[in-house]
């Protein structure tokens, strides 16, 4: 007989952290410090992400995380196509794709002044690789040419 001592592990699928658990890890307050390409080819750029802004804009930015899923992203990053200051209210939750289905995916949507989150269809899920108390990384995968890249989101929480 095998126990398991781990809470955040009940409701896990083989061995991976359950929907509730990484709610748990990933709500609060996060700094995008870093966005890595993997598996990307040399000549390969990304021109915007989210439909919103270049990656380089989203590097410094805060990812205000709450329990109640009402959350936003306020940019930090001065360029050409940045807007400092700017704050993109999102809706943000886990997806549990079910038993025997996939992994559970960190999803949001983007929520423009007028909008109620329940009329907005549109949104964006990437798969969650990591969370701690002290770091979240997030992966989203791209269509590269008929093969999959990478862009990895590297958090670290606000203390």
């Amino acid at each position: 007989m095998i126990l398991l001592s781990c809470s955040s592990q009940q409701g896990a699928v083989d061995g991976s952290p359950s929907a509730t658990a990484w709610r748990s890890g990933v709500k609060g307050q996060w700094v995008l410090h870093s966005i890595d390409k993997e598996n990307f080819p040399p000549a390969y750029s990304v021109k915007s992400i989210f439909e919103e802004a270049p990656a380089e804009c989203f590097v410094g930015s805060v990812w205000n995380l709450p329990n109640n899923g009402k959350g936003s992203i306020t940019f930090d990053a001065e360029g050409t196509l940045c807007a400092p200051g700017a704050v993109r209210n999102i809706v943000w939750s886990i997806y549990n794709p079910g038993k025997g289905n996939g992994e559970p995916q960190f999803q949001f949507k983007k929520i423009y002044p007028g909008d109620k989150p329940s009329n907005v269809t549109a949104g964006y899920r990437l798969s969650l690789s990591y969370a701690d108390a002290e770091q979240l990384t997030l992966r989203m995968p791209l269509d590269l040419e008929g093969k999959t890249g990478y862009l990895v989101f590297n958090f670290e929480r606000l203390q």
